[in-house]
């Protein structure tokens, strides 16, 4: 079982030319960055630094606003930015957690050193010296290279999407940490353990299908597949199976994609509009597959129409009894009206109440006729 302890952890004063930005960062997956792995023995390598850096710059990770209060109040270590060590490299770290506080400061010496702002001795030498947390557990720095920002991104701090919380999942199930201590390490229910490898699985299978269906998945597509994770009307079509998963149905698996980019068009050359437009569409879809549905599914699978369509169609098709209620509220009402109300009436009152009556009385004969005929 992987645990953390406080033993693990040493308390240490590094200098900025000596911590490294992880170029594996897994938040760059989650902006469709292009998936790449740096070895360890490159890391510190000036090219790929400063690659690293370029990407934490870019505005989705909000860089800029950061070294702009640091410039303003001071880099305030509250929390620890968290390090480990690189292997075959003395005195030399890679950030664990912390990579856009690292970033930020080393915009700001960069900035420094070309002459576009002036830092005093002072400030230079705090910015310029680190404390951090050092990992010291050789054995678990792979585990603690996700676990740590997966813990502090999960439910706070600048917050993790589905898809890497799901990658966190991921590699500590391939540590052999099981799913009851990946739930009590990261917060979440077994269950949600369960659902994001499932979502994870059917995510990368979909996008190892080969053939017609133009397959190329980003993470932010991630999401649809979560969403169909959730819906056991969902797995039971695509025939889901655990321990190992499986999908076993893929006809439906091909068609689902299809469903998601748009069936390809002959005609045009260009894929139609996709019948799933968002992740939430998976929840209609899910209704649709319900059993006594069957009709409406083969209306969607053999026609053009939109999911939006065949739910309007499936809404109009089953008898509303909201009247009944509505009937027995206005008796109701009309059975506890005060007396003080009734003798109150005006003539305006009385007319809108013989214009029910009236209105009642014509329905009733116009459903006789419908139900003799």
């Amino acid at each position: 079982m992987t645990t953390f302890s406080r033993d693990e952890f040493k308390q240490k004063t590094i200098a900025l030319n000596d911590l490294y930005l992880d170029p594996n960062n897994p938040r760059f997956l989650e902006i469709n960055m292009e998936n790449y792995v740096v070895p360890e023995n490159r890391i510190i390598e000036d090219k790929v630094q400063e690659e690293t850096l370029k990407r934490m710059l870019l505005p989705s990770f909000e860089v800029s606003s950061l070294r702009d209060n640091i410039l303003e109040v001071g880099f305030l270590p509250i929390d620890k930015v968290v390090v480990r060590p690189i292997n075959g490299f003395e005195n030399k770290y890679v950030v664990i957690e912390g990579n856009r506080r690292i970033a930020a400061l080393k915009s700001i010496i960069n900035l420094e050193n070309v002459g576009k702002i002036t830092l005093s001795k002072e400030e230079k030498n705090d910015l310029e010296n680190i404390d951090v947390l050092l990992v010291d557990n050789k054995d678990k720095e792979a585990s603690y290279n996700m676990l740590i920002p997966g813990i502090r991104h999960i439910s706070g701090v600048k917050s993790w999407g589905a898809y890497q919380k799901a990658l966190l999942i991921n590699k500590l199930t391939k540590d052999k940490i099981s799913d009851e201590e990946i739930s009590n390490m990261l917060g979440i229910t077994k269950a949600t353990v369960k659902q994001s490898k499932r979502s994870l699985k059917l995510f990368e299978m979909a996008n190892s299908l080969e053939g017609d269906t133009d397959v190329s998945f980003t993470p932010d597509n991630y999401s649809y597949f979560e969403e169909a994770m959730k819906s056991p009307n969902i797995r039971k079509w695509l025939d889901i199976q655990d321990d190992p998963f499986e999908c076993l149905n893929k006809d439906n698996l091909e068609l689902l994609i299809s469903w998601m980019k748009g069936k390809y068009n002959e005609t045009t050359g260009e894929n139609n509009s996709p019948k799933l437009s968002e992740a939430k569409s998976m929840r209609k879809l899910s209704n649709l597959l319900r059993e006594e549905n069957t009709k409406f599914y083969q209306s969607f699978l053999s026609t053009d129409k939109t999911l939006e369509e065949i739910e309007f169609e499936i809404k109009n098709s089953k008898p509303n009894n909201n009247w009944k209620m509505a009937i027995e509220n206005l008796k109701t009402e009309f059975d506890i009206m005060p007396f003080i109300t009734i003798q109150s009436f005006s003539d305006e009152d009385f007319k809108l109440v013989e214009d029910m009556v009236d209105f009642v009385q014509k329905k009733i004969m116009a459903i006789k006729k419908l139900k003799d005929n």
